[in-house]
């Protein structure tokens, strides 16, 4: 298996950069598996989670085991090597190869290409993890741990080095003044309180939008000194221990300070619940979601920028 971080893509179409995930090296290996069989063209019977599902059920694990194993990756690591492994059948199929027993020189044409039509290492990267965890071993090792798939991927990277996520981060001050100068958060409009409380929370957290999407809001708890939350799921970087707590203080500024902002998202929740409102609508976390996918108004397109600001640190910010 690939041990450095990969990147996601979108199904049936040309593999761009996106958040950053991690792939796992401790997937069950595909080397001594009865593989499905192919159709007379040598095509897979289905996708890359159902071939190896159907090769887990042939060596005659129950269907509760083969679903723990699957779990052993995460949604968002299953819906990239879906995508790859999309890419790889079709090219297999324009070659006439059997994508699941393909020989080694099959691979590093197939990554060769990748570069050669301009991908970005870490989409490169992606298919060499997913093949490496699909495929069976090749000289007693993961088809991605080959030397040669190794010397390829070196090849890949220094001819075309990764690329900065961002061209510009924004100064975390100048957004704390411009947070700062919306007002009163009881003057503000349920749009813009949701997107005021996200870049507050990105700013004192440094969670990512998906990860400050899976706050549980059942687990917010209001103290004289602050507020305490929990995420309802691991955070991107993380594979062992318990679910991340995170506590933030009273801030002396009311106008920047997080807690006041989400007491007020919190009051607003409850009073819409009691006007019979949709509940829907006011969820912090759907809020969460929604504030930055919304970019039709200059406001929006500011905050839209501002969560950028997760990238540096807040000490000069909330000290």
């Amino acid at each position: 298996m690939a041990d450095s971080a990969v990147v996601p893509g979108s199904p049936g179409a040309s593999l761009r950069r996106s958040s950053f995930i991690e792939a796992d090296v401790d997937s069950p290996s595909l080397s001594t598996r009865d593989f499905p069989s192919t159709s007379c063209d040598g095509i897979p019977p289905a996708g890359r989670l159902e071939i190896i599902r159907k090769s887990f059920r042939l060596q005659g694990f129950s269907k509760p085991l083969v679903n723990i194993l699957l779990a052993g990756n995460r949604p968002a690591t299953h819906a990239a090597y879906g995508s790859a492994w999309g890419n790889w059948a079709d090219w297999c199929l324009r070659m006439s190869e059997n994508p699941l027993s393909p020989p080694l020189n099959s691979v590093l044409e197939f990554l060769a290409l990748l570069h050669t039509e301009g991908k970005a290492y870490s989409t490169i990267n992606v298919h060499r993890s997913m093949l490496s965890s699909t495929l069976p071993h090749v000289d007693n090792r993961p088809i991605g741990q080959h030397p040669l798939v190794k010397s390829l991927m070196s090849g890949c990277y220094n001819i075309n080095p990764p690329k900065p996520r961002y061209e510009s981060i924004w100064d975390p001050e100048l957004v704390v003044r411009f947070v700062s100068g919306l007002g009163e958060n009881s003057q503000l409009s349920i749009k813009n309180l949701s997107l005021k409380t996200v870049t507050l929370i990105a700013l004192a957290s440094l969670l990512c939008v998906s990860e400050m999407a899976s706050i549980s809001t059942g687990s917010v708890v209001f103290s004289d000194s602050g507020v305490k939350f929990s995420l309802s799921k691991p955070r991107k970087a993380q594979h062992n221990g318990t679910l991340q707590v995170l506590f933030f203080p009273h801030l002396q500024d009311v106008l920047c300070c997080p807690v006041c902002a989400i007491t007020c998202v919190e009051r607003t929740v409850n009073s819409r619940a009691v006007s019979n409102s949709p509940p829907h609508v006011y969820r912090i976390s759907l809020s969460i979601s929604r504030s930055f996918s919304q970019h039709d108004q200059p406001l929006d397109q500011v905050f839209h920028r501002i969560r950028r600001s997760r990238h540096v640190g807040v000490q000069c910010t909330f000290n």
